[in-house]
């Protein structure tokens, strides 16, 4: 079941047809990465979701970052990239990222 922050849903609701980029951290399903997170594996699957996404979206982030022994991934990218991660299979949470 994916879990999105109820601030992070807001934001989307708000700026549904807004361009202002945001930070948002993606927790990898755990079911992906058996026991702990490989951070091999973890930045694989982040690039193979990131590519994948750009393609869909035809936006692509301005930044990322990848957690590998945490199984999460950040990226700075506009609300329609952000929708479409969301949708992707293998993405178990996802919050705003705060600096």
């Amino acid at each position: 079941m994916l879990r999105i922050s109820p601030e992070l849903r807001d934001f989307l609701e708000l700026h549904r047809e807004d361009d202002s980029e945001i930070e948002v951290v993606f927790v990898l399903d755990p079911a992906s990465h058996r026991g702990r997170p490989q951070p091999r594996s973890v930045k694989a699957q982040a690039a193979r979701l990131v590519k994948k996404v750009q393609a869909e979206s035809g936006s692509k982030p301005s930044d990322w970052n990848v957690f590998g022994r945490l199984g999460a991934f950040a990226v700075r990218a506009r609300p329609r990239f952000v929708r479409h991660m969301l949708d992707q299979d293998g993405i178990a949470g996802a919050m705003p990222n705060r600096s």
